[in-house]
């Protein structure tokens, strides 16, 4: 098991004023699996002080879905970011270990970057090997459930027929087949994902360009070339496994939603509502 303890300070970043001022709170991270789902990790800060031992703040950390940057641009210490790949969250701490060069304060000392060595490898993306057995788990999973469903159809079909047959002939009803989505992937089709880079407006596209790594460029190939990549792949098949066994809540808190039950339906419930919500605030 993995658990990676170092001292760290978070750093409040005023997006209206663009200044970064490191918190002179003294605390601790904590990286380790997390208990919701083996593949994922809980990312922690909490404070060391007694007066202050009831702040803390917990993340849902999916690898290859996260950055730790070191942000040398900051000349007065060692600052890093967490930055989410799958939204726009990022979360900014300074590491609060003196290290050994007086003249220059963000200078990484052999500690921390035997630090960053271990985070980086801990949020490198899934191989993808395990990837392609987990597709291929969940595909058989889903055909087992498929089948399960048509013979609960049959045996539907066939007490209606057999009541029907005994019944006066009554009006034609519609009835819609309602199939469960099990997956993310099932629904970013090749054609889906065409039509909404395709037919996005510039005030979407904006948006959408946020979403991508800091120095990949805005381009419409750019979003093609990152949403049709086995990373986001892997990352939609990690997080509909999350979403599956009982992991909403966590994923829900982390991407600062609000919780609307487990399950992938109830996460899409908790994005449509945030998007209605923040229709109304920018209406």
């Amino acid at each position: 098991m993995t658990i990676i303890n170092f001292r760290a300070g978070r750093v409040i970043y005023d997006e209206s004023t663009k200044i970064a001022t490191p918190d002179a709170i003294q605390g601790e991270i904590t990286i380790k699996p997390s208990e919701e789902e083996e593949s994922f990790y809980s990312f922690e800060w909490k404070s060391k002080e007694t007066t202050n031992a009831d702040i803390a703040e917990e993340l849902l950390v999916i690898p290859g879905d996260v950055q730790w940057k070191h942000i040398k641009e900051a000349e007065t210490g060692r600052v890093f970011e967490l930055s989410f790949l799958s939204s726009s969250a990022r979360h900014l701490f300074w590491l609060q270990d003196i290290n050994d060069n007086d003249d220059d304060p963000s200078e990484l000392s052999a500690k921390d970057k035997k630090i960053l060595e271990k985070i980086l490898k801990v949020f490198e993306p899934v191989e993808e090997e395990e990837e392609e057995e987990e597709e291929e788990e969940q595909k058989q999973q889903q055909e087992d459930n498929t089948e399960e469903q048509s013979v609960e159809q049959e045996d539907v079909e066939i007490k209606d027929a057999v009541e029907s047959a005994s019944q006066p002939e009554q009006s034609n009803t519609d009835f819609v087949h309602y199939s469960p989505i099990y997956d993310l992937n099932d629904l970013f089709t090749s054609d889906s994902l065409n039509n909404l880079i395709s037919n996005a407006t510039e005030d979407q596209l904006s948006k959408l360009y946020s979403f991508l790594p800091t120095s990949t460029p805005h381009t419409k190939e750019s979003l093609r070339s990152v949403l049709f990549s086995n990373f986001f792949r892997g990352s939609a098949s990690n997080l509909s496994n999350a979403l599956n066994n009982g992991g909403g809540f966590v994923v829900s808190k982390s991407l600062d939603l609000q919780y609307q039950g487990e399950g992938i339906e109830n996460y899409l419930k908790s994005l449509r509502k945030q998007q209605k919500d923040d229709e109304k605030k920018n209406g």
